[in-house]
């Protein structure tokens, strides 16, 4: 916290780092028609793992009323972003029926990595474990308003 020290009008600025984890709740919708066919598909995924890193800041002013009350207001930001380490289906629906039981574990479960080799020499990767792909950022950052009054006991 750095603050100015003044006596009635008190500007200062806090920061701050964050380290967080969480889950992200993924729903896809999808009706296919054509002429031959007409497919309704709903999945739910939970992508999950994985540490996030941000960093937070305050821009702020307390007004002093009296040597036990202040007023206060100031702007927050956050700069955060998650990228998960793992999915997995959690809910796949076809024309309403489920069809969770139906697929295998690489086409319900996904390890998301930096970088990975795929093999095109006839190859295929055994259907018993999880897909790769490329690990992506989901932004959580934010920017709010805080106002209050604060008693000093």
């Amino acid at each position: 916290v750095i603050a100015s020290g003044f006596e009635k009008f008190n500007p200062y600025a806090k920061f701050g780092m964050i380290i967080g984890t969480g889950s992200i709740m993924y729903k896809k919708k999808q009706h296919i028609m054509g002429s031959v066919t007409n497919t309704k598909t709903e999945l739910t995924m939970k992508f999950n793992g994985g540490i996030t890193l941000g960093l937070s800041s305050n821009l702020g002013v307390m007004y002093e009323l009296n040597n036990k009350m202040s007023l206060f207001g100031e702007a927050k930001m956050i700069n955060l972003s998650y990228a998960p380490d793992k999915g997995k289906t959690t809910e796949y629906f076809v024309d309403g029926e489920d069809r969770l039981s139906d697929l295998t574990t690489r086409e319900k479960e996904v390890d998301f990595v930096d970088s990975y080799t795929e093999n095109y020499g006839g190859v295929t990767p055994p259907e018993s474990e999880p897909r790769k792909e490329l690990k992506q950022k989901f932004p959580y950052g934010s920017l709010s308003i805080n106002v209050g009054f604060m008693l000093s006991l």
